[in-house]
């Protein structure tokens, strides 16, 4: 399954050689072209959230029982240092996982980019090379080609490093979720959200940032609404995407 963004001249023989593996490999191929770049004009959002939005829509439109994405361990290291510069919380320092709940599983996340090279070279497979892969003004670009090679000088094993700490904050993450399952914090009224004080003041402070984090969007509403639950009654604050929460 091959996505088309439309961004680039080569797009198009990019699609072709994909295609080409695919008569020769006899697997059946399916093509899905996006105008990224008028997606993210419109929706306001950057150009690689737009491309992402659109792959993963395309992929689950499919309907297959799974779906096999190729991220590598150098994904992995460049999704964290995004992460921590929007700043994140465990979840985000777990970087990529292996197997979402959606179907979605990574089976190459285990290997670096050098090493898949490495074997596409030794049994004599070409590959296409994305061009705009080398564009620093795309910000995950800007973190594999100036941030991560300083780390590499410092550590040369700095992925391994990072593979590591995901596979163990992966399994805190985990525990983190079966905790917080034990709490009924949450129901719905009339299309609205309620939060229970009541059993949210009985949890760690680090259960209730994960309670509220799985109904916003970002750490700065999260602080807000940690905050409003000290106001008075009928406080009322806005949060992004024009919501609105009420003590």
């Amino acid at each position: 399954a091959h996505i088309n963004h439309m961004i680039r001249e080569e797009a198009d023989s990019d699609a072709a050689f994909v295609e080409k593996i695919c008569k020769d490999w006899k697997v059946p191929f399916l093509l899905h072209k996006a105008d990224v770049l008028s997606r993210a004009k419109k929706d306001r959002i950057s150009v690689e959230l737009a491309g992402r939005e659109e792959r993963y829509a395309f992929l689950k439109s499919l309907n297959t029982d799974i779906i096999l994405t190729a991220h590598n361990k150098n994904d992995v290291a460049e999704s964290i240092f995004l992460h921590l510069s929007r700043g994140c919380g465990l979840q985000g320092l777990c970087g990529i996982s292996h197997k979402r709940e959606d179907g979605i599983y990574r089976p190459m996340l285990n290997f670096s980019r050098e090493q898949i090279e490495a074997y596409l070279i030794q049994n004599n497979i070409s590959w296409q090379e994305d061009a705009t892969n080398a564009d620093t003004i795309y910000t995950r670009n800007k973190i594999r080609h100036e941030i991560i090679p300083r780390f590499l000088e410092i550590n040369p094993s700095f992925l391994d490093s990072v593979s590591r700490m995901t596979d163990i904050l992966e399994k805190e993450n985990d525990y983190l979720d079966i905790e917080l399952k034990k709490y009924f914090w949450i129901t719905e009224e009339n299309g609205m959200q309620i939060i229970l004080l009541s059993e949210l003041e009985r949890m760690h402070l680090a259960l209730q940032r994960r309670a509220i984090s799985s109904v916003v969007d970002n750490l700065h509403d999260v602080s807000l609404i940690l905050d409003l639950k000290d106001k008075q009654n009928g406080k009322l604050i806005t949060l992004s995407g024009d919501r609105i929460a009420a003590k």
